[in-house]
């Protein structure tokens, strides 16, 4: 081939390029039956939607239709989320052709949208979730919002039906988007959306567990199970707040020597009924905050806290014990433990065929206690490692827990200091005991 007929191929291939690239270029739609446009409307509650498109988004004679939707209705979908509510505003937004038939925007194309609100928000920085028809529900990016304040939000949006901005409070948990739950033996139930721990396998020594996880697209609510850290050598663990328990903590935290604290007070425990051994051999923990569990359906504490050989005290004043039949070792071995406040138990349930070994006994080794907030409705015989004496009514002495109480007594041992009045209390014949008695 010449020169000259090389030049000619060359501008014949530039011009099968040049076709090719304006049939790329040419549009899939007929911008006069598809026109860009403006749509504005506003719901009873006064909230104004304004939606910006170009062309090639929604046929010509688009609708916009839009309807209040109520917090009650959205809740539901939103608790999934990890937020925490404190306010928020929604609208329903619906496009329709001129059949009104309901559309939804050209594939690949977006929506520009700005809500107004007519009443602000208690905060600055809202959330926008889209609720799915199907019930999905998703938290939108940083790259597909604009500006955002307490009575506005600007955003891009491909798909319509219910739009939220939603306010949090400041413990919002944004759900881990990482494998974390791979240093487990987990199960996933795609059907309750939930991620089940059953047992630690890793190396690390501080770990965090988020509440919620989204893995391929889904989110998946934390769950653990059983003796997840049984054995480990974990010091710290982080637990979000709403992390569920589920039907047994059985042996859960057994013999984690290198837990020296744990707070595990945001921990959903309702559905938990076995809580026999939980922390059992935590020879090391010095701090455990347990308050504010519900503990309604729990059926066995057995040694739940034997052998916890550094706490304290403990607070479980709150607790909802009435579901207890068994607490046979309770606080075995907890051999510096000073208070224990089992004020609000109903321990009217207890099964009488409890254990007979030595360490069955609630309060066996439990040589520091010095004061306990007596349970009411007991009727079984629970055991005190030493003479203990009502702290109002110092002449009434106990060596095991009072029976049938209808009001909590607070119980003191023998010998200590009670209060700063000094006073002898004859007990029996021969048995002067001198103390200072509170008043």
């Amino acid at each position: 081939m010449d020169e000259d007929e090389a030049e000619d191929a060359e501008d014949e291939n530039e011009d099968d390029d040049d076709e090719i690239a304006d049939e790329e270029a040419e549009p899939s739609y007929d911008a006069d039956e598809m026109p860009g446009g403006e749509l504005s409307g506003v719901t009873e509650s006064g909230i104004c939607v304004y939606a910006d498109f170009s062309e090639g988004v929604f046929p010509k004679d688009t609708v916009m239709q839009l309807r209040d939707v109520s917090r009650e209705s959205v809740l539901g979908e939103l608790a999934g989320l990890g937020y925490e509510v404190r306010d928020l505003a929604a609208v329903d937004i619906t496009f329709f052709d001129a059949d009104w038939e309901e559309i939804q925007p050209r594939e690949g194309s977006e929506v520009f949208v700005s809500l107004v609100l007519d009443e602000p928000l208690a905060g600055e920085d809202p959330a926008v979730v889209h609720i799915g028809d199907d019930g999905s529900v998703d938290v939108l990016e940083d790259e597909d919002i604009g500006k955002t304040s307490s009575v506005q939000a600007q955003f891009f949006a491909s798909e319509f039906s219910t739009y939220v901005l939603l306010e949090t409070a400041t413990n919002y948990l944004p759900p881990a988007t990482d494998e974390w739950y791979m240093s487990y033996e987990y199960s996933l139930d795609e059907e309750a959306r939930t991620l089940t721990l059953t047992s630690y396998r890793g190396n690390a020594t501080e770990l965090t567990v988020p509440t919620y996880t989204r893995i391929d697209g889904d989110l998946y609510t934390t769950v653990l199970s059983g003796y997840v850290y049984m054995g480990s050598q974990v010091t710290k663990i982080d637990f979000q707040e709403g992390t569920q328990l589920g039907a047994s903590t059985s042996y859960m935290f057994y013999d984690c020597f290198g837990l020296t604290s744990l707070d595990l007070s945001g921990l959903d425990t309702s559905n938990v009924t076995d809580m026999s051994s939980m922390f059992l051999g935590c020879e090391n923990l010095m701090t455990l905050n347990i308050s504010g569990w519900d503990v309604s359906s729990v059926r066995d504490m057995s040694r739940m806290f034997g052998s916890c050989k550094s706490l304290t005290k403990l607070d479980a004043s709150s607790w909802n014990t009435s579901s207890l039949s068994r607490t046979d070792g309770l606080f075995a071995i907890c051999d510096k433990l000073n208070t224990v406040d089992l004020s609000s138990w109903d321990l009217s349930h207890l099964d009488d065929n409890f254990g007979s070994d030595y360490y069955d006994r609630e309060f066996v080794d439990c040589n520091s206690l010095s004061e306990i907030k007596a349970p009411i409705a007991l009727q079984r015989e629970i055991t005190l490692p030493y003479t203990f004496y009502d702290k109002d009514n110092p002449e009434n002495s106990y060596t095991t827990l009072p029976l049938e109480l209808e009001t909590s007594i607070t119980l003191v041992r023998e010998g200590i200091q009670l209060s700063e009045t000094e006073r002898t209390i004859t007990v029996g014949e021969s048995f002067d005991l001198t103390a200072t008695v509170y008043g």
